[in-house]
């Protein structure tokens, strides 16, 4: 079959009309052949028989009465036919009476070239009708042979005949096949001319030519139908492409002039941008002059003796004043931000920090329009990230600073995030109050010179959103707003970063960064290093801040220690004997029923060469730190990591002399810790614990809801915000308790009459309670 497919039309058709006949016929003549063939045959040996038979009856007298000269006159009489060769005659004892032969030498003849005919001679019984014969005579119906007749012919001739007709079937097949070829060969031609014709034309029609010779039907069958359907096709698509043709040199002429109207708008723009260039070069020397002295004079007071006020002052303005230095200078180069060429300076940063800096630069701005910034940031956010600090704190500024400006006498909200679509991708929210943007003007929001006549102020460049997109897109981020007239406006930009390689490691050069007051009283410290000196070190360091301390020297006195004791932190070496620093901590974590299974740890070792040792030896662990271990770098990561356990000590705030509150809400609030875990920023502090007491009662209620469905999972995840917040508003108490009912829910060990549940909230709503002594307490406290 895979040959019938590779062959072309014809020669289908001309295997569909041949192949059947000529078997036809191949299979017919060798049966009538075969069965002339036997025929023939047959009829010799008939005939051979009778001539033996006839012989037969004529003998009977010669052999019975034994004379032989009538035998041979008889035989000679029958030996003229030219197929016989000899002829014998024998009695009934087989004694030969009579021999004649045509040829002496009868042996020559081959026994396939002969045939033997024997045929006995009868004698018949006299008629014995009377009585008397039937006695003298008994069995007379019963026939003696009294001899044999034997005819020895040859079959030469018979076999010369049989190839004859061999021969004649042989023509007639042959000629018969011929016709049936020839009349095949005709039929398949008339059904393959049109098929070819028809192929053509589609060809034709393939290559764009529609134009198909004239048709000559004389017949009405379905290739004809076929045909004239194609006819019709062509002179459709024919029609269809003269249509499409006509319409694209309409659209040609049209695209002609919207080229010419772009190019005399081209030539406006560049117009445009030329005395936008003319304007920018003309003043940048004035902008930057005074702007030069500004810093040089902040620089030079900020050196002067000055109050803790002034100098918070001081650093706002210089900040200010250099952010105010890099925007100028990037709009005095618009040209390169519209051409995407924006040069990054990235490096690793404080996030919380920087947004920070930004705000207090903004403090001043949002008191005079009595504005209220709320600043929104998500526990799961890394602390440094490694990008362009000046960049990222520029789109907070400009989109910021817009909001105060268009949001008087209201809040505007800062949120940042995680961006859930995408990895290592901030998710920034500029929420405002203000007066809105308009549908038709969100289209134009982003241009350069973009001022609308609406607004409630019409100062500034007009150029603050235009850098900010340009910004943004520099650093492959995305840019959006989203705004209702009357009711303010929502901005939302991405800032994607790279991860900070060693999160905890490089808290900060910056000599601002003082270390954390840390009192580690209560707090019981494993330190397993298989080096005395390191673990003196460490030990020395750790017991000046009040800390409990044991040492193991390798992996399987660490494990051992720790299945007998519970440790408030793990400090680990990485490269101990018999069980590495990493394989400690697997094994440990691997049995949530394990005494230390929740303790922190913190990873120690010489050097962390590669993303490849990081993932396999520090990835399980909370922290690590890289020797020599800078002391206020372990402080620093230490108070991270544990929380304060002893929630009956005093509290490291010391009120003012003039208050007169009472002691009990001192116990719920730490203001020293929720300064320190706000950059020391006392409105910031204020802000975020109003906001954190605020949202509390509605997150208390989704709790219970929770714990009423028995669903633990969500009611852990209510708990893990509660105590994100606790953490950093200096709520202690409720950060402490948070943090125990959330593991006893992410366990699922908590029980309905747990005391666990009536702690944390009686601590919730005894602060819920305290609020407004706590913020006044903040108010009227000294940094």
């Amino acid at each position: 079959m895979n040959y019938l497919n590779n062959l072309q039309l014809r020669g289908k058709l001309l295997v569909l009309g041949v192949l059947p006949a000529a078997i036809l016929a191949i299979v017919l003549a060798l049966y009538f052949t075969n069965s002339r063939l036997n025929e023939v045959e047959q009829l010799f040996e008939e005939k051979e028989k009778n001539l033996a038979f006839a012989l037969a009856k004529s003998s009977v007298y010669g052999v019975f009465s034994g004379d032989k000269k009538l035998l041979e006159n008889i035989i000679k009489s029958v030996i003229v036919e030219s197929e016989i060769l000899s002829i014998s005659i024998s009695d009934q004892n087989n004694n030969q009476l009579v021999h004649i032969s045509k040829n002496k030498n009868n042996q020559a003849h081959s026994n396939n070239d002969t045939i033997t005919i024997s045929q006995a001679i009868e004698m018949e019984p006299a008629d014995n009708s009377d009585e008397m014969g039937s006695l003298f005579f008994q069995n007379s119906t019963i026939k003696n042979v009294i001899g044999r007749v034997t005819i020895q012919s040859s079959t030469s001739a018979i076999k010369q005949r049989q190839n004859k007709i061999l021969l004649n079937s042989l023509y007639i097949t042959f000629f018969s096949l011929l016709v049936i070829a020839f009349i095949a060969y005709n039929i398949g031609k008339m059904i393959e001319r049109p098929i070819l014709r028809l192929s053509k034309d589609v060809m034709k029609i393939k290559s764009g030519e529609y134009q198909l010779p004239p048709l000559n039907i004389n017949s009405k069958d379905e290739i004809a139908s076929l045909s004239i359907g194609i006819r019709d096709m062509a002179h459709e698509l024919e029609t269809n492409h003269l249509q499409q043709q006509k319409k694209i040199r309409e659209a040609t002429q049209e695209l002609k002039a919207q080229n010419q109207r772009l190019n005399t708008a081209q030539n406006k723009i560049l117009k445009t941008v030329e005395a936008k260039s003319r304007f920018i070069s003309h003043i940048s020397h004035e902008i930057r002059t005074p702007l030069n002295g500004i810093i040089g004079f902040l620089d030079l007071i900020q050196q002067t003796k000055l109050t803790d006020e002034q100098q918070k002052l001081i650093a706002a303005s210089i900040i200010s004043s250099k952010n105010l230095h890099q925007i100028i200078n990037e709009v005095l180069d618009l040209a390169q931000l519209e051409a995407g060429k924006v040069k990054l300076n990235k490096k690793n940063f404080h996030l919380k920090k920087t947004i920070e800096d930004v705000l207090s630069t903004l403090s001043f701005q949002a008191k005079e329009s009595n504005v209220t910034i709320h600043f929104l940031l998500d526990d799961l956010l890394p602390t440094y990230i490694h990008q362009d600090p000046i960049k990222f704190g520029q789109i907070l500024l400009n989109l910021v600073n817009n909001a105060i400006k268009f949001s008087p006498n209201s809040t505007v909200t800062l949120k940042v995030t995680l961006l859930d679509e995408a990895p290592n991708q901030l998710d920034c929210y500029i929420i405002d109050q203000g007066i809105g943007i308009s549908e038709k003007n969100l289209t134009e929001l982003f241009n350069d010179f973009t001022q609308f006549s609406n607004t409630a102020t019409n100062t500034g460049s007009g150029l603050g959103l235009s850098i900010t997109k340009s910004i943004v897109k520099a650093v492959n981020g995305t840019l959006s707003v989203k705004s209702i007239l009357g009711k303010g406006s929502t901005f939302r930009f991405s800032f994607p970063y790279t991860p900070v390689v060693d999160s905890y490691s490089n808290i900060s050069n910056d000599s601002s960064v003082k270390s954390v007051a840390c009192d580690l009283s209560g707090i019981h410290i494993l330190i397993a290093d298989d080096n005395d000196i390191n673990s003196e070190l460490l030990t020395h360091i750790l017991k000046k801040h009040n800390a409990s301390i044991s040492c193991t020297k390798d992996g399987q006195q660490t494990i051992e220690s720790t299945q007998q004791i519970k440790y408030d932190l793990l400090l680990l070496d990485l490269r101990m004997p018999f069980k590495m620093g990493h394989e400690v901590l697997h094994e440990i974590r691997s049995n949530k029923q394990h005494l230390n299974f929740s303790t922190p740890a913190i990873a120690i070792t010489a050097h962390v060469t590669s993303g490849i040792e990081r993932a396999n030896h520090i990835n399980n662990f909370d922290g690590y730190l890289v020797k020599p271990i800078d002391q206020i770098e372990l402080l620093n990561l230490i108070q991270q990591l544990l929380d304060n356990p002893n929630s009956s000590a005093e509290s490291f705030f010391t009120p003012n002399k003039n208050s007169n509150i009472k002691q009990q809400p001192l116990a719920l609030f730490d203001y020293q810790a929720a300064l320190l875990s706000m950059g020391q920023d006392t409105h910031l502090v204020g802000m975020m614990v109003d906001r954190f007491i605020s949202e509390l009662p509605q997150q208390i209620q989704q709790l219970k809801d929770e714990l009423t469905n028995e669903n633990k999972d969500k009611a852990a995840d209510i708990v893990h915000q509660i105590h994100g917040s606790a953490a950093y508003c200096g709520t202690t108490w409720l950060k402490h308790s948070a943090k125990i009912l959330e593991d006893d829910l992410r366990s699922h060990s908590l029980e309905k009459d747990s005391h666990v549940i009536d702690d944390f909230l009686q601590q919730a709503h005894q602060l819920i309670f305290e609020k407004d002594k706590i913020l006044i307490l903040i108010k009227e406290s000294p940094i």
